[in-house]
């Protein structure tokens, strides 16, 4: 008996870097891979071509969840916009001027999209799911502090290369 491929759902996708990057490394995986820009799926699906995973993907024009129809996933992931809006003027040039403000900042605390994808994941996942987003530099305790124990179990935040808390791990209860 075979068993089940990974469904991934990649909220924000961008590029469409880390559902692209799952895909490549997981052969049995599917994604879904949802962002609000239009433009964004439009180079993601290129990238998706180029990578030879296309077929194992679907792409969605949305607001967080907002447009999915209700289905399960085994992870979802996520590189949201964190940055808080006091500290955008002291981002490093190639980042700030590149990269699309709505990409960056969801606005003065950084942390509306995370609120959003703690609150609305479990209802995407299947039992024992987990969700892995990026957060900023100085938003590990923020974080902590948003999440529900009766619906979460935090596993870690992972630290990036510069040992700073970076990824947060939770698994739907």
């Amino acid at each position: 008996m075979s068993r089940a491929a990974t469904t991934i759902c990649d909220v924000g996708t961008g590029s469409g870097c880390i559902a692209l990057t799952l895909l490549c490394e997981l052969n049995d995986a599917r994604a879904v891979a949802v962002d609000k820009s239009p433009a964004a799926l439009e180079i993601a699906k290129f990238n998706a071509q180029k990578l030879s995973v296309a077929d194992r993907v679907e792409f969605v024009v949305s607001d967080c969840f907002d447009a999915l129809d209700p289905r399960q996933f085994d992870l979802i992931v996520s590189n949201p916009p964190y940055v808080s809006a006091n500290v955008l003027p002291g981002l490093q040039r190639e980042v700030r001027d590149h990269e699309p403000l709505i990409a960056l900042s969801p606005g003065p605390d950084g942390l509306s999209v995370i609120r959003r994808l703690i609150r609305e994941a479990p209802a995407f996942l299947n039992q024992n799911g987990h969700l892995m987003m990026e957060i900023g530099f100085d938003q590990g305790e923020a974080v902590q502090q948003l999440i529900d124990a009766s619906v979460w179990q935090s596993l870690e935040i992972r630290s990036d290369l510069q040992r700073i808390p970076r990824i947060v791990v939770l698994r739907k209860r």
